[in-house]
């Protein structure tokens, strides 16, 4: 089984790579729904390298930009 901490791993890897800086706090929310969705596609029957590649293709599939997005449209707002 894939602990926690290897997610929390891959999400800082996949932050780095777009330049996202995640405080811990999100790193750790993140790490466990991604450690939740490991353990659901075992529980849904799926081997463990399955349920690694399916958990691995949430991860690649999400986008870090809200926070930008967010910054960008409270500036937008300050503005006018």
């Amino acid at each position: 089984m894939t602990p926690t901490c290897e997610w929390r791993k891959r999400v800082r890897e996949r932050a780095d790579r777009e330049w996202r800086e995640l405080s811990l706090d999100v790193i750790d929310e993140l790490a466990c729904h991604l450690a939740d969705l490991y353990a659901t596609a075992l529980a849904d029957g799926a081997r463990e390298a399955e349920a690694r590649v399916t958990t691995l293709e949430a991860l690649n599939a999400a986008s870090f930009l809200w926070k930008g997005a967010r910054a960008s449209s409270t500036s937008a707002q300050a503005g006018g």
